[in-house]
């Protein structure tokens, strides 16, 4: 039997109001605009032609999951005159969630986008993710509230009057995740926060929480819903704007560096409600001594984003990471919202690097890589570990370009497909009335896409043949900064562009991937927005037969699947995500104790892997190119000088020094050199920098950029 506890509701109320407009679900549900009619029928139009003739997934989740949501749209579509608009959102909401993807998304129109509702608790497993021994406890709690029972380690075991365990696998029997793995994890989170722009309002106004406290009794206290508006509070960035308005901005890149494109094209993978949620827990919960709003305010902050772009212009002017600390030298990131740092001690006394990947979303590319090679050239040689637990992804050359800072072999980006019809080909057709254009024209090699379809449609193929989104000479311009063994953590709910970036770290053997689950959330593709088509001009809306979605309703959805490569070449990430190599189970000390035990094993982990140095000085001049490598353990370099190899050389004692003839080519620019350094002829690390040209007469020359210091 349970012993129920009271909930002073004013004090809830109260503690709350710090965090915004706190509406209740009755105030949430009388904000409710209403669809008319036709708005319904053109929505559902609309969707059934992107699920039926975009939607790159359909032909492995129809028979998947034996649905047919197109069919089942257009009895939608005869209902929908007479059923209220709650039933008609939430149904169209299922229809997409059928598919089990969370890049396909059906945004209701607003106020729904701005609402998330929330109960006043957060809840985390510990063991292992569907197994019947795991627990669950509470590990934060909102704002200010407390209660003498209800606290942080208590553990929940009935929700409703129903054990938590058959309560959250019912929950997952209807999420939307891409495996069992995600949908255990999203069923999770979902019992506290729910965004309303991909979800339905609570049908209960409370929830009664069984738990059993610190002294061991069972209690039950009855928990209500509230619900936060998020456009109320302007200082607040919201998740779903901040993904619009990234993606709008795509659409202007800019050139800014000699040696890159700085902006990022429009060529995003991120679970925009995971995105939304995650945010929106920040926002609602104790994290240490700061909230997401801390954080935004500190990343717009006028001498952080002046940082930013220091680091950016930087970084394109072959600015090593050590010298990059000359900008901002600790810790602290300049992108809080995107990197968290730190240095973890083991029992040993030994010393390891942590660096924690919220979000890949942000739209100037070089900024992030060069704050990732920033934070680097902090990290102790001993070893490091990336973590992207909970991260929704974002920018996927975001995610993909920072790899080369930790890889000694250079990095082959992952590649796409495309469903093989007429639809597709005139998204790909730059020439076929101007379709493409505006999508494709930073990703789009010459005619590949074209071709890809082309071929695709002769044969009968489903899918076209694969082809990168990312630059391989982008993924690979930078070269090798840190030396040190690495691993990567991940969970169910890395989503996206971030399984996107453990997928390239496992498939180029850059070290262990350790999992708080066996693997990550599946969602393996390049999102669109239905925006994007709409934006395309009468032309393209003709041809396509896309007209905008009424009343600021929003489509996202899979346009390109994303496809691994190396010992998994051709291996849909969907569904399948990547397998962790290494597992740990959560455990009590790991959710209270700023995870204790995962860094305990981080550091075993790393203990147990191989360290490689390299050392390079290198200056051109009219007598030839210097050099001065040093490294261990290595036994061959191979200089390669314009893309071509200039010399290989026998290592055999630190350091070598040598003189070689530079190429007579008459080439513009600085010359590009890549020092790559082989044990037992196998690629074990890297140095890539810009020198300058010598000039046509003999005379001293400068180092392009700084020498490298590199341990």
């Amino acid at each position: 039997m349970y012993e129920r506890q009271d909930l002073d509701l004013a004090a809830l109320d109260a503690a709350l109001v710090s965090l915004g407009q706190i509406l209740t679900v009755e105030e949430a549900e009388a904000m409710a605009a209403t669809m008319t009619p036709d708005e319904r029928l053109q929505t559902i139009d609309q969707a059934i032609r992107v699920i039926a003739d975009l939607y790159v997934h359909l032909p492995m989740k129809r028979p998947r999951y034996a649905v047919d949501p197109v069919a089942t749209l257009r009895l939608l579509r005869r209902e929908s005159p007479v059923l209220p608009d709650d039933i008609f959102q939430s149904r169209l909401i299922a229809i997409l969630d059928s598919l089990r993807d969370v890049h396909l998304a059906y945004t209701p129109p607003a106020p729904y986008d701005a609402l998330v509702a929330f109960l006043p608790f957060l809840m985390e497993r510990t063991g292992r993710s569907l197994d019947p021994a795991a627990r669950f406890y509470v590990t934060r709690l909102v704002a200010e509230f407390a209660h003498p029972t209800f606290r942080p380690g208590v553990e929940i075991i009935s929700w409703d009057g129903t054990p938590i365990q058959r309560a959250l696998g019912q929950m997952a029997d209807v999420e939307g995740g891409n495996n069992h793995y995600s949908r255990a994890a999203l069923a999770l989170q979902f019992m506290t926060v729910r965004w309303l722009g991909s979800n339905r309002l609570p049908d209960a106004r409370w929830v009664a929480v069984g738990y059993r406290g610190e002294d061991g009794r069972a209690y039950e206290i009855r928990m209500p819903w509230r619900v936060l508006n998020i456009d109320a509070d302007s200082g607040f960035m919201f998740g779903s704007q901040a993904v619009w308005m990234l993606e709008d901005m795509a659409a202007k890149a800019e050139d800014a560096a000699p040696v890159v494109t700085r902006r990022a094209p429009g060529i995003r993978s991120v679970s925009l409600r995971s995105q939304v949620e995650t945010k929106t827990r920040r926002r609602l919960f104790r994290t240490g001594v700061t909230r997401d709003t801390d954080l935004i305010y500190a990343e717009d902050a006028p001498a952080r984003r002046e940082n930013r772009q220091k680091l950016g212009r930087a970084i394109a002017e072959g600015t090593k990471g050590a010298d990059l600390l000359a900008i901002a030298p600790d810790l602290t990131s300049t992108l809080p919202r995107h990197f968290e740092a730190e240095i973890i001690e083991s029992d040993d006394g030994r010393s390891y690097g942590y660096i924690g990947i919220r979000s890949f979303e942000h739209q100037d590319w070089l900024e992030f890589a060069a704050e990732f090679r920033r934070l680097l050239a902090l990290m102790p040689a001993s070893g490091l570990a990336i973590d992207v637990r909970g991260n929704p992804g974002g920018v996927i050359q975001c995610a993909e370009g920072i790899l080369q800072f930790i890889s000694p072999r250079r990095i082959q980006p992952l590649k796409f497909q495309c469903l093989g019809t007429e639809i597709s080909r005139l998204l790909a057709d730059p020439a076929g009335g101007g379709v493409a254009a505006p999508i494709e024209e930073a990703v789009t090699a010459e005619d590949g896409w074209v071709r890809a379809v082309d071929i695709a449609m002769a044969t009968g193929a489903i899918y076209s043949h694969s082809i990168a989104l990312s630059d391989a000479d982008h993924t690979n311009v930078f070269g090798q900064e840190y030396y040190g063994p690495c691993a990567v953590v991940i969970d169910a709910t890395s989503f996206s562009s971030a399984e996107m970036f453990a997928a390239g770290f496992q498939d180029h053997g850059l070290g262990p991937v350790i999992g708080a689950d066996p693997t990550t959330g599946g969602a393996g593709a390049n999102c669109w927005t239905f925006d994007q088509l709409t934006g395309l001009g009468p032309a393209a809306d003709a041809l396509l037969g896309i007209l905008p979605l009424p009343s600021g309703a929003r489509i996202r959805f899979s346009a390109r699947r994303c496809v691994r490569i190396g010992p998994s070449d051709g291996v849909p990430l969907e569904e399948l995500g990547v397998s962790a190599d290494l597992i740990h189970d959560p455990t009590p000390r790991d959710l209270l104790d700023n995870n204790a035990d995962l860094k305990a094993m981080i550091c075993t982990t790393l203990a147990g892997l191989q360290a490689t140095s390299l050392d390079v000085t290198a200056q051109a001049d009219a007598q030839g190119l210097h050099l001065c490598i040093s490294g261990a353990p290595i036994d061959r370099v191979d200089v390669i000088i314009d893309g071509r190899i200039l010399a290989s050389l026998d290592y055999a004692a630190a350091p070598l020094s040598v003189t070689l003839a530079l190429p007579s080519a008459p080439a513009a620019g600085p010359i590009t050199l890549r020092v790559e350094a082989y044990r037992r002829d196998h690629v074990v690390a890297n140095h890539c920098a810009l020198l300058r040209r010598p000039p046509a007469s003999p005379g001293e020359s400068q180092v392009f950029g700084a020498q490298a210091q590199n341990a």
